[in-house]
C-alpha cells in the first residue's frame, strides 16, 4: 500500500509528554514524506492551543497539511500563515452548563476546551496541575463566554464518573474516555480521531484505506482502525497493539521513522 495521507498523535508518538523529547528522525522523516507529496496530519486529543511550540513551527515551515484535534471536534487544513476550517462539531451550551453545574457542586473541576483556548473556573486546582503535567494548564474562565467549545476535560476519578452516569447526566450521544487517573475527556460518542480522519480524508478525496496513522493511547484506538495501515508504539496500551496492523519502537527508539522505513515510504 502506497499511503497518500498520514496521521501522527502526538503524546507518546511524535513526543514524549513528560519531557518534551521528539527524535529528530521524526522531524526528518516528516519533512522527507512531505518531499514526495505524501499528506502528513496531525490526529490530537489536544486543542490547537495547547500543541508544543515545535509543532506550531512545524506547521508555520509547511510540514503538516492538516490536523484533526480535539479528538476529531475540531478539523483543519494548515494554508500559509491562516487555517481554513474542514469541520468542528461543538457542544450545546445547555449542555455545557448542566454538566458543569453538576461537577462544580461536587467541587470536581472541568475545563472547556475550544479551538483557540482550554478554560476552567479553578485552572490551579490540584487534579488539574497533575493531570496536564507535559501539556499546559487551563486559562481562568470568565463567567459568560460566546465561544463554541467542542469537548470538556472532567477531572474526576473513575467512581465519580460512574455517579455521574447513573445520575443519568451525560446524554446517550455523547461519552467520556479517560487519559489519566483524574481526567476524561467528554466528547460526542462517534467523535473520536477517526470522525475527523474520515472528514480530512473527504476534504483531499483520499480513501481512508489509502492512509496511515500512528498512536499509542485509549483515543487513537478508532484511528488505528479506520486508516489502512495502524501503527502502534511499542509502549502503547494494549488495545491499541491488538488493533494495529504493526507494531514499531518507541518514540526514543525511532518508531516513526523505522516504520515509514519498514513500509517503503522513505
Amino acid at each position: 500500500m502506497k499511503a497518500k495521507l498520514i496521521f501522527f498523535d502526538i503524546d507518546q508518538t511524535l513526543h514524549r509528554k513528560q519531557t518534551g523529547y521528539m527524535p529528530e528522525s521524526a522531524k526528518i522523516a516528516i519533512k522527507r514524506l512531505r518531499e514526495k507529496k505524501i499528506l502528513t496530519a496531525i490526529a490530537s486529543g489536544r486543542s490547537p492551543a495547547m500543541y508544543p511550540s515545535y509543532l506550531i513551527s512545524m506547521i508555520r515551515d509547511g510540514d503538516f497539511s492538516a490536523t484533526a484535534a480535539i479528538n476529531g471536534q475540531y478539523n483543519c487544513e494548515f494554508e500559509r500563515n491562516s487555517v481554513k476550517e474542514i469541520s468542528a462539531y461543538s457542544i450545546p451550551q445547555s449542555l455545557i452548563g448542566k454538566i458543569t453545574q453538576y461537577f462544580q457542586a461536587r467541587e470536581i473541576p472541568i475545563a472547556q476546551v475550544s479551538n483557540e483556548k482550554i478554560l476552567s473556573f479553578e485552572p490551579a486546582h490540584s487534579r488539574i496541575i497533575e493531570a496536564m503535567q507535559g501539556i499546559g494548564l487551563p486559562k481562568l474562565l470568565a463567567e459568560k463566554t460566546e465561544i463554541p467549545f467542542y469537548q470538556l476535560l472532567i477531572y474526576a476519578e473513575e467512581a465519580e464518573i460512574k455517579q455521574a452516569e447513573m445520575d443519568l447526566l451525560f446524554p446517550d450521544d455523547y461519552e467520556t474516555m479517560r487519559w489519566h487517573k483524574y481526567c476524561v475527556d467528554f466528547l460526542h460518542r462517534n467523535g473520536a480521531k477517526s470522525r475527523g480522519v474520515l472528514d480530512i480524508c473527504n476534504y483531499y478525496g483520499i480513501a481512508p484505506d489509502e492512509t496511515m496513522a500512528f498512536g499509542d493511547g485509549h483515543n487513537d484506538l478508532e484511528m488505528i482502525k479506520t486508516a489502512g495501515i495502524g501503527v502502534a508504539m511499542k509502549d502503547g496500551k494494549e488495545e491499541i497493539l491488538a488493533a494495529a496492523d504493526y507494531i514499531t519502537g518507541t518514540v526514543e527508539e525511532d518508531g516513526i521513522y523505522n516504520a515509514l522505513k519498514y513500509f517503503g515510504l522513505l
